[in-house]
């Protein structure tokens, strides 16, 4: 019955909209603009930040203020011909107003070279994926070849100069983008033909085709949905209700009077504060109710699918890409003799608590190699691919490729590459030292870490 409803639901994606899944990993993938299809070769380049208020720098006196220290955020982006694919997902921040690639150094403000989006988002979104044509050959090569002279940042209505921001840095591995339109137990195949006439209000775009996943909390919904040929969509809605009828909205996923922005092809979010006795009905009959999404020209519905059990299981919502702040971390250096005959600190290993419930360490004193262990059981080993330097005082930004060790699904199990960046101290001592009154010293560190799926 899995494997039959996972096949269902990927050979519907693909026939309808082209979007196919990333079974198990409980991400879809969009062929056409985002991600190559499974097994094709991709010469795209792809390019991740991870986003935080401490990056941010401030401008003259009387600027915008700039940079939530709550805030996070990380974002993917593909660049193939002139077409810039990106992906962010957020947290610790207001409904993000803006994102744009700048020019610029860390620590240097600079201008805005790619805008991804110039309006508000709803309040209940958490990420979202789009693309944007880029006119200047010369800009996109140098995206491609210097990457880290740019930057990406989010603006929100507290931190109008913007809430938070990170380098930009080439990874190895071509990335699924919509991994942050996370997967979930209950999925709709969208498409203007199911949606049936409202009086007074014109439905059914006949061009137009989603998908959407759901999950139901104890008292919250989960959602995402992806699209194509449809205007930008006004309202995301759960209704209940049976095929062919319809029914009132239980859930109002998203509301966006104006149309989401033009570039965005997908959103993710959740609702909270949702009824119990709703959340479990959901949960239980998800064929009584169905998901549309309206656009101005279909006020009643443009595009409607019912929901039914994608097979994928709740943990699949886990399986994504995510960026993994140290909440506490030390480097451990050990006193070790030298070719020379003197002593001095090198690599024994680290411990760091990451959020997320991420543990931090080497498989083995000295050796390694380093491995991330998820609460779920899934984790990974790095094998490091680059090191970049960040500065005097902070150990260097890695890149790392990741091999599964743990379980093959959670949080962790479809990560292929590891970034180690916004580093913070955690540099070993220099000069000799004495392993009789001082083996070993933990040398604190921040970084985030992004587990690219």
């Amino acid at each position: 019955m899995l494997r039959t409803a996972r096949f269902r639901l990927a050979l519907a994606v693909a026939a309808a909209t082209g979007v196919g899944l990333a079974l198990p990993g409980a991400a879809w993938a969009d062929t056409a603009r985002n991600e190559p299809p499974a097994g094709a070769t991709d010469d795209a380049t792809y390019l991740v930040a991870a986003l935080n208020g401490r990056n941010e720098v401030p401008g003259p006196a009387g600027s915008p203020a700039v940079g939530d220290r709550d805030g996070r955020a990380v974002e993917v982006v593909r660049i193939k011909g002139d077409q810039l694919s990106f992906a962010v997902r957020w947290s610790g921040i207001g409904a993000p107003t803006a994102g744009h690639i700048h020019l610029g150094a860390a620590g240097v403000n600079g201008p805005v070279e790619v805008p991804l989006f110039g309006a508000k988002l709803p309040d209940t979104l958490t990420a979202a994926v789009g693309t944007v044509t880029v006119a200047d050959p010369s800009l996109l090569e140098s995206l491609r070849t210097d990457p880290g002279r740019f930057y990406a940042n989010l603006h929100d209505a507290d931190f109008p100069g913007g809430a938070v921001r990170g380098q930009l840095h080439k990874v190895t591995h071509p990335v699924d983008l919509n991994a942050v339109l996370r997967g979930g137990p209950l999925a709709a195949i969208l498409d203007g033909g199911q949606e049936v006439p409202t009086p007074g209000k014109r439905t059914g775009d006949p061009d137009g085709h989603a998908v959407a996943f759901v999950r139901a909390g104890d008292d919250d919904v989960r959602f995402a949905f992806s699209w194509s040929g449809i205007a930008p969509p006004t309202d995301g809605h759960l209704h209940q209700g049976g095929v062919g009828a319809n029914g009132p909205v239980a859930v109002n996923l998203f509301a966006a009077p104006g149309g989401l922005p033009a570039s965005l092809t997908g959103v993710a979010g959740v609702v909270e504060d949702v009824r119990r006795d709703l959340a479990k009905k959901i949960g239980k009959d998800p064929t009584g109710f169905y998901v549309n999404l309206h656009t101005a020209e279909f006020g009643g519905g443009a595009v409607r699918g019912q929901l039914f059990r994608s097979g994928a299981g709740a943990a699949a919502y886990q399986a994504s890409t995510v960026v993994a702040p140290v909440l506490k971390g030390a480097q451990i250096y050990a006193c070790t003799r030298q070719a020379s005959g003197s002593y001095a600190y090198t690599q024994h290993n680290v411990r760091a608590r990451l959020a997320g419930g991420i543990t931090h360490s080497f498989v083995t004193d000295d050796a390694g190699p380093p491995r991330w262990v998820a609460r779920d059981g899934s984790a990974v080993t790095g094998t490091v691919l680059s090191r970049t330097p960040n500065g005097a005082g902070n150990i260097p930004e890695l890149d790392l490729a990741a091999t599964r060790i743990g379980a093959d699904s959670g949080l962790l199990a479809g990560v292929v590459e590891i970034e180690r960046l916004n580093t913070v101290g955690g540099v070993a001592p220099t000069g000799a030292c004495d392993p009789a009154t001082r083996p070993t010293v933990a040398v604190p560190y921040e970084a985030d870490y992004v587990f690219l799926a």
